[in-house]
């Protein structure tokens, strides 16, 4: 009798592990620049993601069912337009794909936006900010848990406004995400009679010497503040041209982009005292848990303030999003599972990340409500030589470590707060 029982038993874990059934994501991340610099902040995003995977798998959310997002599955984009096309095809192309993650990057995430559409595979952003991929007319097949970039950039202009600084210039790439927060800023701007005196647009990574010449003649017309809207390697040499042009003093610096340190010394020490924004996050036991699990899994103490964790942070969240939406279909009754079925669950899913409540906003492809963090650049956490920093960068080339404090937020309501006794204002460390 003992024996049929165990054959019985057995034949129904069979037939029940029959039925599970895995679900495959795939992965669009920079985790290089096209210049073969380490992209810290793309490779913590895929490392945060496939915890988030883990996390999902262990809690039982999908009952037998399981999420996967493997190696093979992963490619590195290096924040590149060119090729992106062919590398959305590789990607959204695969049969057992039902949601591609990452597409950090606003550029190339209009090319993968439009293949996607056309394999009915959902794209699932957790960095590309620019304004017109929240058009869910335009991208159908797209969908980002953070909130469009002017949500971010117009965190500045209450800083501008509580000091009285009333000219500024924008210094902006002309990918669609540099060319659409431009155009957000000006109608912010004409909203709260902040004078926009100067812009200066070019390609992604443009030279030096370009961007020098650009900076000074905004220098020679006297402008003492600057937005700074484009991706980190131009970023870094504008306040190479910064501190060259030796306007790292009296001089006050807003980027929408937050660098890491492994960016040149150069850039680095142009940047002290820079203002830059970044999504907010409830001090909770998930958050301590996720930073404590992050470093073991990096091999180093992770900082919440670095530029890093910031987006790895959302990279987590970005999971999430793929398994309440299968929930929410599977209460339908959708039983085939895949990207087509799942989108508009995506647009319907809600629940509370490590980043806060998420959920879609109507009508959109844009998160609806997100809190945003001021902070400022202090400079290097410990105080060195230039020749000692450098020797330091090549044993570890993932640079010196520096500090990002907060100072600020925005809230989602439109709340300002700011503590001036924590800001280093350019020029107040040599």
């Amino acid at each position: 009798m003992l024996k049929y029982l165990i054959i019985a038993l057995s034949f129904l874990v069979c037939t029940s592990s029959a039925f599970a059934k895995t679900y495959h994501l795939g992965g669009l991340y920079t985790l290089t620049y096209s210049n073969g610099l380490y992209a810290d902040w793309g490779d913590y995003e895929r490392i945060s993601a496939q915890m988030a995977v883990e996390d999902i798998n262990d809690s039982g959310m999908l009952g037998e069912d399981k999420l996967a997002l493997l190696d093979e599955n992963i490619i590195d984009y290096h924040c590149a337009e060119q090729g992106s096309k062919e590398l959305g095809e590789k990607m959204f192309s695969r049969k057992d794909i039902i949601a591609v993650l990452g597409i950090d990057c606003s550029g190339p995430a209009e090319t993968f936006a439009n293949v996607a559409a056309k394999y009915e595979i959902p794209a699932i952003s957790c960095g590309a900010g620019a304004e017109p991929l929240g058009d869910s007319e335009r991208f159908p097949y797209f969908v980002r848990v953070m909130s469009p970039s002017s949500v971010f950039e117009r965190v500045f202009f209450p800083i501008m406004k509580k000091y009285g600084f009333n000219d500024v210039a924008i210094f902006h790439t002309t990918d669609i995400w540099g060319s659409s927060a431009k155009d957000a800023l000006l109608i912010d701007a004409a909203a709260l009679n902040v004078n926009v005196a100067g812009i200066y647009s070019y390609d992604r990574n443009s030279s030096f010497e370009k961007v020098y010449y650009y900076l000074s003649q905004a220098k020679a017309k006297g402008i003492k503040d600057y937005f700074i809207v484009m991706p980190v390697p131009d970023t870094a040499i504008v306040f190479q041209a910064a501190r060259a042009l030796k306007m790292t003093k009296g001089y006050r610096f807003y980027s929408s982009e937050i660098l890491s340190p492994n960016n040149t010394q150069a850039a680095l020490l142009g940047a002290i005292g820079n203002f830059a924004p970044k999504a907010s996050f409830p001090d909770t036991p998930e958050l301590h848990d996720y930073i404590k699990r992050l470093s073991e899994r990096v091999g180093k103490p992770v900082s919440p303030e670095s530029s890093a964790f910031l987006w790895g942070i959302l990279g987590y969240d970005n999971v999430r999003i793929v398994a309440e939406a299968i929930v929410l279909a599977k209460k339908d009754g959708v039983t085939d599972i895949n990207g087509k079925t799942i989108m508009p669950y995506l647009k319907k899913a809600e629940y509370t990340g490590l980043t806060g409540k998420i959920n879609i906003k109507e009508g959109t492809n844009n998160r609806e409500s997100m809190d945003i963090d001021i902070i400022n650049l202090h400079g290097f956490v410990e105080d060195q030589s230039y020749v000692s920093r450098w020797l330091y960068v090549l044993q570890n080339p993932d640079g010196v470590p520096i500090l990002y404090e907060k100072v600020g937020n925005v809230s989602s309501e439109g709340v300002f707060t700011f503590d001036e006794s924590k800001v280093v204002w350019p020029g107040d460390k040599d």
